[in-house]
């Protein structure tokens, strides 16, 4: 599950270097921003809709990976 995750993140990434976006690191918060506002300036680029996909099954995969884990202990907080 992880080597998914961190393949995807690579290629979205390396779609992306050249889009115009605040920040090309491949972060959950960037993914989200890119899939909520990346159409704005991105989307007559190409593979667009792919960098666009991918960043939406990154999202959803790294939710159903935190959902199935429990790392309370690492974040120090109570669940």
């Amino acid at each position: 599950m992880i080597e998914q995750l961190l393949v995807k993140r690579y290629q979205w990434e390396d779609i992306v270097r050249r889009y115009n976006i605040p920040n090309h690191n491949g972060t959950i918060d960037n993914l989200k921003w890119f899939v909520d506002h990346g159409h704005q300036s991105n989307r007559l680029r190409r593979r667009f809709k792919e960098a666009h996909n991918l960043a939406a099954s990154i999202i959803e995969m790294a939710d159903s990976y935190n959902e199935n884990t429990n790392l309370s202990s690492v974040c120090r907080q109570e669940v």
